[in-house]
């Protein structure tokens, strides 16, 4: 996982966030310094210099939820560049709230290892990332039976500014109540953004209410949907 962050003063400290148990990773600070065999949630690190930094976490990380961090933290995240080979149990809540964050990642997350299933696997994992101002797609995403109920549960919600949104050809045999997936999307933008959801396959899914409430959309294609009975 390949993240940038940005300090503005000296002995300026960053935090990296997840959430439960079963972590032993190891950091790169991105300043010659780095951690081995780290197996707490939550690790933070100190720069001496005000910059810009890539900070890159290999090994077990399965639940990252840095949109729990307290404001000040999440705003020095600048970037999410890669996903890298990291096992996924869940991101929920993985950057909510993350508004000065970009997008960049053109890799897709490892979710093999993730049990079926699983509620909120990626309920508001954007919520409210209104700095992502490039295209967001995530058509490459597999293994997307771990998303159970409430599993995209305003998943991009908020996300004001973002160029395009392309969720085409997911496949979600357990996804249940997918409701305000897209709220407020490309509200910042004067033409809004572009979204593409064909040929998505929903398994169990009851509801998507409010799917798009107050979404400004540029151009929209969602042919060839599959839904429950």
């Amino acid at each position: 996982l390949i993240l940038k962050y940005t300090t503005t003063t000296p002995s300026e400290s960053i935090e990296i966030k997840g959430t439960g148990t079963g972590y032993n990773y190891d950091v790169d600070w991105g300043d010659s310094s780095s951690d081995s065999g780290v197996t707490t949630a939550t690790k933070t690190h100190t720069y001496s210099v005000a910059g810009t930094y890539t900070v890159k976490i290999t090994g077990a990380f399965p639940k990252p939820q840095f949109g729990t961090m307290s404001s000040a933290n999440r705003a020095k995240i600048v970037e999410l560049s890669n996903w890298g080979d990291i096992q996924y149990l869940s991101l929920y809540q993985a950057f909510a709230n993350c508004t000065n964050m970009q997008y960049t990642a053109t890799d897709a997350p490892d979710f093999s290892a993730a049990t079926a299933n699983t509620s909120n696997m990626l309920r508001a994992c954007f919520l409210n990332c209104s700095g992502i101002t490039n295209a967001m797609d995530f058509s490459s995403w597999t293994d997307l039976e771990c998303v159970g109920n409430y599993g995209l549960f305003t998943f991009l919600q908020g996300c004001a500014n973002v160029s395009s949104v392309n969720l085409s050809g997911w496949n979600l045999p357990n996804a249940n109540n997918s409701s305000s997936v897209l709220v407020n999307v490309g509200t910042g933008l004067a033409v809004g953004t572009d979204i593409n959801l064909d040929n998505m396959t929903w398994g169990l899914n009851s509801t998507v209410a409010s799917f798009m409430q107050g979404t400004q959309i540029k151009t929209l294609t969602m042919q060839n949907w599959t839904l429950s009975a």
